[in-house]
């Protein structure tokens, strides 16, 4: 996840600003798995992708971080990641994605098992999600984020990017707050890269 923060003059809202979380492959493919081995390893593709972005959603709230990660949009029928609706449609080749998913009609089928690497704080995010929202209908997910997620806006027909610092706002997140989370990315990206320099 790469965050970055850009201190203007004036009040700190306008001068914190938060990229795009990194897409974590790895994480995405697990969090899915989770929520298709709830339904016999099968689950309807809409559903699985609002499932995502809630639990994301919620990861955000809770740590100021999400899970999967990656570009979220606005679409018709609601808030979407970006890069898992493309690897759960099969409109980009995700490679470890595809060791273990299958499009099949309206559902996505894990074919092999990716293990779980969940954090604790994790997998109760994702117990909470399923608990909460793993009864309803994709058409019910999909009037509950419109309902109920204000960073999404209608695109009446295209997608829109969500800013991931709309996101942070939304779920009531500080710009002091939001201003520590960009620091500690920060932070952490610089351990990455020390590490991986290291190798």
């Amino acid at each position: 996840m790469n965050m970055s923060v850009t201190p203007q003059a004036g009040e700190l809202g306008a001068g914190v600003s938060v990229s795009d979380y990194r897409f974590d492959e790895k994480k995405a493919t697990r969090a899915a798995s989770f929520f298709a081995k709830k339904f016999e390893g099968e689950i309807n593709y809409m559903k699985l992708i609002k499932l995502l972005y809630l639990t994301d959603r919620e990861s955000i709230k809770r740590t100021g971080f999400p899970i999967a990660g990656g570009q979220y949009v606005s679409m018709d029928y609601g808030p979407v990641t970006s890069p898992i609706y493309e690897a759960v449609q099969e409109k980009k080749h995700f490679p470890f994605w595809s060791c273990f998913f299958k499009k099949s009609g309206y559902d996505v089928r894990l074919i092999n098992d990716p293990g779980e690497d969940f954090s604790k704080s994790e997998l109760d995010t994702l117990e909470f999600i399923f608990e909460r929202f793993g009864s309803m209908t994709e058409w019910d997910l999909v009037k509950f984020t419109h309902d109920n997620c204000p960073e999404w806006m209608d695109p009446q027909g295209t997608s829109n990017p969500i800013p991931s610092r709309e996101i942070l706002k939304r779920v009531g997140k500080s710009d002091e707050q939001i201003l520590g989370i960009a620091e500690e990315q920060r932070r952490l990206d610089i351990m990455d890269s020390s590490f991986l320099a290291s190798e």
